[in-house]
């Protein structure tokens, strides 16, 4: 029966990294994809500075400039978009169960996608869609360690 749910679990976890690669890089192609030249998609495509993006969205609300509809969709996506890594990692593989390496681990995929995305010019590369994909990430693992989940994998251990 564990072998069962755990295979059904890995089978999950599958389908989302497919599901969440669609969006990123096939369905982002359509709304990103460029015509200009790299450099200045690249300068109007990356954002370094903290809190920018998540405050420009804040101050456009504000001003009645975008409704509140894309404001949630553009930052709440960005928190849950990685969430489901923290319940499937610490799952299926034991390591993942360490916050430190489930911690670097998850900042490396997210920065890599950040990353792949401008040079792939399907998106951009914005330091405030790693902050809500992190924190979205950890909130999820953090849920994970609750009393009565760390229960119910302690009864269900599928990791390998």
């Amino acid at each position: 029966m564990k072998r069962l749910i755990y295979v059904v679990i890995f089978i999950l976890f599958i389908l989302f990294i497919f599901y969440l690669a669609s969006e990123l890089f096939i369905n982002n192609r359509i709304r990103f994809g460029s015509s200009m030249d790299f450099k200045t998609y690249l300068k109007q495509s990356t954002n370094f500075v903290p809190l920018r993006t998540i405050n420009n969205y804040l101050v456009a609300y504000s001003h009645n400039n975008i409704n509140l509809h894309t404001v949630t969709i553009n930052l709440l996506g960005n928190l849950v978009a990685f969430a489901p890594f923290g319940f499937f990692l610490p799952v299926l593989f034991k390591k993942f169960r360490s916050f430190g390496i489930y911690f670097l681990f998850m900042l490396s995929i997210i920065v890599s996608v950040e990353v792949l995305q401008v040079l792939l010019r399907v998106g951009s590369c914005d330091v405030d869609d790693v902050l809500l994909n992190i924190v979205g990430a950890i909130i999820m693992y953090l849920f994970m360690q609750f009393h009565f989940t760390k229960r119910w994998l302690s009864k269900v251990d599928l990791s390998c």
